[in-house]
């Protein structure tokens, strides 16, 4: 009998196609937010008028499970969790400056971009962890985790945080993974599919080795939000 291969998937592939997903949802939301040309149906299914908007939110709907996914693997296998951490905080800085002017067109704090949702979602794996035969500190740590990300306003906000820290509890195992998305996350049902390509996980890094290829990735989120505010607000047009 022929043996099945089943195609898999590495970290590196997760995140390419978690990034990918994440800018066009953010082309469409941002970008085009207002474009009467870019809701325009393209096409009907059942009865249903699909614009293009509706394909990149439908999209990018798989990018912040996938990495939430992500962070919980990364939480278990990464050498260094105090460096992990550390990088999470650095680039949760230095996104919020891009993140606000994507949105606003100003420098203002007042939402705050998902690294701040990942850095304390990290936070919230870490009490989980450390604290687990002192219940008292362990729920009290979850509680403030989930206040801060309500109070700062983060991306994804305290549902998005506490999906992260059930995500780790459930060892990101897809099936259960699907089922809290569609439970917790904003259009639920699309944020399932996400664990699709989950699933299809091998368990290895992938083609992101060196530094600088990691880092390369994580500047694309800073980068892309310049782009789409140089984009929409063109600032220095004359």
């Amino acid at each position: 009998m022929k043996t099945i291969h089943i195609p898999t998937l590495s970290g590196s592939a997760l995140k390419t196609i978690a990034l990918c997903a994440m800018i066009l949802d953010h082309t469409a939301t941002i970008l085009h937010e207002g474009d009467p040309a870019f809701a325009e149906p393209l096409f009907h299914a059942g009865g249903v008028p699909v614009s293009a908007a509706l394909i990149l939110n439908a999209a990018g709907r798989l990018a912040f499970p996938l990495f939430a996914f992500l962070l919980v693997e990364g939480y278990r296998h990464t050498s260094s969790r105090h460096k992990y951490a550390l990088r999470l905080a650095a680039f949760a800085f230095i996104s919020e400056v891009p993140w606000d002017l994507a949105w606003n067109g100003t420098p203002l704090f007042g939402t705050q971009n998902v690294m701040f949702t990942l850095l304390l979602g990290f936070a919230g794996i870490t009490v989980l962890e450390e604290y687990r035969e002192r219940p008292l500190i362990r729920c009290a740590g979850v509680f403030i985790i989930l206040v801060l990300s309500w109070a700062l306003r983060t991306d994804f906000g305290a549902p998005g945080c506490a999906f992260i820290m059930l995500l780790h509890l459930l060892r990101g195992a897809p099936l259960p993974g699907a089922l809290l998305s569609a439970a917790v996350l904003p259009a639920g049902a699309l944020a399932a599919t996400a664990f699709i390509p989950a699933a299809l996980y091998d368990g290895t890094r992938g083609f992101i080795r060196t530094t600088p290829l990691k880092y390369l990735f994580y500047a694309v989120y800073p980068a892309h939000l310049l782009v789409i505010w140089l984009l929409r607000f063109q600032p220095f047009a004359n």
